[in-house]
């Protein structure tokens, strides 16, 4: 699933459910009231999502020499800002749940799922709500980086082809900010092909608008 028109760099992205309605209501309260506790109910949303990713379906369903044999999950890191206001890593926390189911299924088919805090804001960032496109992108330019004191495993690098680096974060939107993440992985030696959200808020393009109605209103 990707954002229309989709920014350079944007990897496969899969999301577990649409921003909108009770979705919409549960995150906000998650994330700005403090309902800690509706991570167990969003974290499965994600589990969701990642199990729709091809890769990640290869790896547990079809093990193969060709799949891969490690899944490390990177949370998009929050502002300092965000951490004072919350008291809590919104992302890592939803990380971390869905961590439990994932290894449950990954251990039947001898697959390694671990996560990684491997990101950082370098400067402060302007509210995403309400940019375009355009002014998204822009505002995240460089604004993600490895962090120095990451350590990086061998098996997570581009030469490692076994490890299939997930970038997680809890909604899509333009996807500047998957855009960006990726970018800064790469700097840093890490390929992440793929990404997963609690739900997308992208719109899809207009000439496919038929096919995403069921077959009876077509016409």
């Amino acid at each position: 699933m990707l954002p229309y028109p989709a920014p350079i760099g944007l990897p496969v992205c899969a999301a577990g459910t649409l921003y909108r309605g009770p979705v919409r209501r549960l995150l906000i309260a998650y994330k700005e009231r403090g309902r800690r506790d509706l991570a167990g109910v969003l974290s499965l949303a994600l589990v969701h999502a990642l199990l729709t990713l091809p890769a990640v379906r290869a790896a547990l369903s079809r093990p193969s020499e060709v799949s891969p044999r490690r899944l490390l999950l990177v949370p998009m890191p929050a502002s300092r800002a965000a951490w004072r206001a919350r008291g809590f890593d919104h992302i890592g926390t939803l990380v971390r749940k869905a961590l439990v189911p994932l290894r449950q299924l990954s251990r039947v088919a001898g697959v390694e799922v671990s996560w990684k805090p491997l990101l950082e804001l370098t400067r402060r960032v302007a509210d995403q709500a309400g940019l375009s496109t355009t002014d998204r992108a822009t505002n995240l330019s460089g604004a993600l980086r490895m962090r120095p004191a990451a350590k990086i495993h061998p098996a997570h690098t581009r030469a490692a082809p076994e490890t299939l680096v997930i970038v997680i974060d809890d909604v899509l939107t333009t996807g500047a900010t998957m855009a960006e993440a990726v970018r800064a992985l790469a700097a840093g030696g890490v390929r992440a092909k793929s990404a997963a959200v609690i739900a997308t808020a992208v719109r899809h393009p207009p000439q496919n608008r038929l096919a995403l109605l069921p077959r009876g209103q077509r016409d």
